[in-house]
């Protein structure tokens, strides 16, 4: 890979994350799998040693090994990518009762009540309250009901 993209590519790596050093250790090790690849292609085209078909022949014998780097070396990536995905689909905002008159009413009250508050303010108490009301009303109902 071109330098300047690889350096994009790890750049994109957000710091504060808590794997960022898992990530960025993956994503090095993937990218010089990938060039290693690419510099026995290189090496294969160089001089009148193999035809393009012989090139083709060798690279499909070197694919399998470079093929098992590539899933070594992505194997942080997918196990982080597994726990995301997993996370994210036991995130589910359950369904309010409609037919539970009560809460319905406090969903309005606490609505109201971000509606009222600064951004700033709002965003800061979505971020740490421990109310499930309060962050299942927010989130059951267009953004713009509660302020956004």
């Amino acid at each position: 890979m071109h330098q300047s993209g690889a350096r994009q590519l790890l750049d994109r790596i957000n710091p504060e994350h808590p794997q960022a050093e898992t990530l960025r250790s993956a994503a090095l090790k993937c990218i010089e799998a990938a060039e290693r690849f690419a510099d026995a292609k290189s090496n294969l085209n160089k001089g009148d040693r193999f035809t393009p078909a012989g090139v083709s022949a060798a690279l499909r014998e070197m694919i399998p090994g470079h093929a098992m780097q590539l899933k070594a070396a992505r194997a942080p990536i997918d196990k982080l990518d597994r726990e995301a995905k997993e996370r994210r689909s036991a995130m589910k905002v359950p369904t309010p009762d409609k037919g539970d008159l009560a809460a319905a009413i406090e969903r309005i009250e606490i609505r109201s009540f971000l509606r009222e508050m600064p951004p700033s303010e709002r965003s800061g108490l979505l971020a740490s309250t421990r109310d499930e009301r309060i962050l299942h009303t927010a989130l059951s109902a267009p953004p713009e009901l509660s302020g956004k």
